[in-house]
């Protein structure tokens, strides 16, 4: 089953870091080098969600993406309208 739902920081943040890590160790596209630990994830995370809705998809009860609908500029992973 697919379910769309908000993140919950502390509940998601260990599959969400795990799946950035992919794409920072293996990619371009995040602009960064280093993947997040945890608890820096967390952060980002607490910083979006103040202000703007951070969505992930499950499938079966696993993440299998998840989308910051803000800006983000100190990752530079996401400049939306700021």
């Amino acid at each position: 089953m697919v379910t769309l739902r908000l993140v919950g920081a502390k509940l998601d943040v260990s599959q969400i870091t795990s799946m950035y890590k992919t794409f920072v160790l293996n990619t371009p596209i995040t602009f960064e080098s280093v993947p997040p630990d945890e608890l820096n994830m967390l952060e980002r995370i607490s910083k979006v969600t103040r202000h703007y809705p951070w969505l992930v998809c499950e499938l079966d009860g696993d993440i299998s993406w998840d989308m910051p609908t803000g800006a983000l500029s100190e990752s530079g992973k996401l400049m939306n309208g700021s």
